[in-house]
């Protein structure tokens, strides 16, 4: 989901609490959907989950509020260009991998160098990455360069 759908969510989400705000039962599941979209899109660990669970134990119409004006908030997170895909310390990890696997590109052009030593290279730096990527991360090695992106 782009950033463009996902503000979108946010907002039609927000709308849809704040129009049950007075229905029991109407209500909870909206705040479900808040829930679930903030968990999948903004993350297990963000503030703008835990504030909505937080939120859980109000009265009906102040929950539909504070549900609402979070969604919001995260809607205005994301226009800001503040959510990035990958984080910055993620970014700088793949970075790192990306430099090697240059350095490994340019040994593999170098005919004075021995084919065996950028395989190891390369070998070491997937090794590496493969240890610190999160189970259910994917990732596409770009074969023409030696690139993952």
């Amino acid at each position: 989901m782009n950033s463009q759908q996902l503000i979108e969510h946010a907002k039609r989400l927000a709308q849809l609490n704040m129009g049950v705000r007075k229905d029991t039962h109407g209500s909870r599941g909206a705040y479900a959907q808040a829930c679930e979209f903030l968990r999948t899109y903004a993350g297990e660990k963000s503030s703008f989950l835990k504030s909505v669970l937080e939120a859980s134990g109000y009265i009906t119409e102040n929950r539909a509020s504070a549900t609402s004006s979070i969604l919001l908030s995260f809607a205005e997170y994301i226009e800001a260009g503040l959510k990035e895909e990958i984080t910055p310390v993620r970014r700088a990890q793949i970075d790192v991998v990306n430099d090697l696997l240059d350095q490994a590109y340019k040994l593999l052009e170098d005919n004075s160098v021995h084919g065996a030593a950028p395989a190891v290279l390369i070998g070491a730096t997937l090794e590496e990455f493969l240890r610190k990527e999160k189970r259910g991360q994917f990732f596409i090695i770009d074969k023409s360069v030696l690139k993952i992106v």
